[in-house]
């Protein structure tokens, strides 16, 4: 692993920060037994189950600890979300203010519905109050921050995403608004960090942290079996658990050789399978693809088997969208990761080099500068060392154009905003009606919308019949079906905890 001294000072400033207030704060609850009772009463009071010890244990740090700064640490399906709200009903109780922060907008509304926190995306959060940080800040606007979130409980979840940039800025706010509790919530073994850094695993070290180790979700004893051996870092034996609902391709067509081939039988047998659903268990299933190109190969060839069902419609309507490349905010500061044929869309002005709003082709690389030309032929020089560390996710996106074919009653999953019509990335989407007014869809919350031609969100979906371990991030389904290639450990690990019943 290759590191710089700007970065390990880096991290020993955000270590330093985490540990600043240990045993100096007031706790929520005084008594570790009054809070576990009150926890059990708060969750009875939501029609849940009695919390188990590692639920209740994990609430009891977060209402008791005279730490700043705490961690849970806890396995997918493990019940975070019924203990977050059980500690947030008496943390209200105690007049305290509750806010929990996620990474995508799709989880603020899973997040808030099944916990009842009031939720923001993180980067949001830090948007809006970063500037509290600066030497220069408002001291009228800083005292009213103060006031607003003094002895308050913060949970940021899916902690694991976190990268130094971010810690350091979410710990520097807890300090200086005199937040009660900083508690990092997730599990280190799932999904890294986007950015630079894995202060998750770090603080993990150096704080207070609640272990949560029951799968609560899985209902099949052998689907609880597998995710146990990845938890604990053996994907082998995980493999070798799930074999009976298992089919290679190196055993039932070994004459394929090529890798082309093997993703073709994939595709093909993967389909077959999750059409012989009724639709009532499609509904409830999830297919999981482990790459791009699996991942399209998969939505087409449900799309087409729908097709032949009349499940979808007949006549094909063809976008062109946005197909963002994964390269993470720290790779786009290189010239390297930038193909020449590819698209940049920049959505925030890039002042400093005089960079407008717009899309652009990458037509060449130079060891330090990227050229970007424009639709009407007009060159910008991009020197992405420059671009601002703190940029927003959708501020400046390097991607590819593809073509897509919806049909009426098409399943499509959104890959940016749009949060005044309802539309947030990574949420599914039902296609209504094709017609000369546009394309209209039911939202995730039910809600009907009508998308003219050339509305921006009609270039940011695809289709959403398969999801890659990314966007699984917060679903969850009785069965799961993958594509045959997740051979990384964070891939089993997102896919295999989400599921609660044995493929049928």
């Amino acid at each position: 692993m290759l590191t710089t001294p700007a970065a390990i000072g880096f991290e020993r400033s955000l270590l330093t920060a985490i540990v600043r207030d240990h045993g100096r704060i007031t706790p929520i609850v005084a008594e570790r037994n009054e809070a576990g009772t009150r926890l059990q009463d708060a969750a009875k009071a939501r029609g849940l189950q009695t919390l188990n010890p590692g639920q209740e244990g994990a609430g009891r740090l977060l209402l008791t600890s005279r730490d700043r700064v705490v961690a849970v640490q806890g396995i997918a399906g493990a019940g975070k979300s019924a203990a977050l709200g059980a500690v947030a009903d008496v943390a209200r109780d105690e007049g305290r203010k509750v806010l929990a922060l996620v990474p995508t907008h799709k989880l603020v509304d899973d997040l808030g519905r099944s916990s009842g926190i009031e939720s923001m995306t993180t980067a949001k959060f830090i948007a809006e109050n970063r500037s509290l940080l600066k030497p220069t800040v408002d001291p009228n606007r800083l005292l009213v921050a103060q006031k607003a979130f003094r002895d308050s409980l913060i949970v940021v979840d899916e902690s694991s995403m976190l990268g130094t940039g971010q810690a350091t800025k979410l710990v520097g706010l807890a300090n200086l608004l005199g937040v009660n509790k900083l508690a990092l919530i997730g599990d280190k073994r799932q999904l890294a960090a986007i950015e630079a850094g894995k202060p998750f695993i770090q603080a993990q070290d150096r704080v207070e942290t609640a272990e949560l180790t029951e799968n609560l979700r899985a209902r099949h004893s052998l689907v609880r079996e597998a995710a146990e051996h990845l938890n604990n870092d053996r994907p082998v034996q995980a493999l070798e658990t799930l074999r009976p609902w298992t089919r290679e391709a190196a055993v039932e067509a070994p004459e394929l050789r090529t890798r082309d081939a093997r993703r073709e039988w994939l595709v093909t047998t993967a389909t077959a399978e999750y059409l012989a659903l009724t639709p009532e268990q499609r509904e409830a299933t999830l297919l999981i693809s482990s790459s791009r190109a699996l991942g399209d190969g998969l939505n087409k060839a449900v799309q087409a088997g729908l097709v032949s069902e009349g499940r979808v419609g007949a006549t094909a309507t063809h976008l062109e969208v946005f197909d963002t490349l994964s390269i993470t905010r720290e790779q786009e500061r290189f010239a390297q990761f930038y193909p020449v044929g590819a698209v940049v869309e920049i959505g925030r002005e890039i002042k400093d080099q005089r960079i407008k709003i717009g899309t652009a082709t990458i037509t060449w690389v130079n060891k330090d500068i990227v050229e970007l030309t424009r639709p009407d032929g007009t060159i910008d020089r991009l020197d992405p060392q420059k671009l601002a560390k703190n940029r927003t996710a959708n501020s400046f996106r390097i991607g590819t154009i593809k073509e897509v074919e919806v049909r009426e009653n098409d399943k499509v999953r959104w890959t940016a905003n749009d949060k005044d019509k309802g539309l947030l990335n990574a949420a599914t989407a039902q296609i209504l009606k094709i017609d000369a007014a546009g394309i209209t869809v039911r939202n995730a919350a039910g809600i009907d919308v009508t998308l003219p031609t050339g509305d921006r969100m009609l270039k940011n979906l695809d289709l959403g019949y398969a999801l890659n371990t990314h966007k699984v991030q917060g679903d969850r389904g009785p069965r799961d079906r993958g594509d045959g290639q997740q051979r990384e450990p964070a891939d089993q690990r997102q896919a295999v905890p989400r599921q609660r019943d044995a493929p049928s």
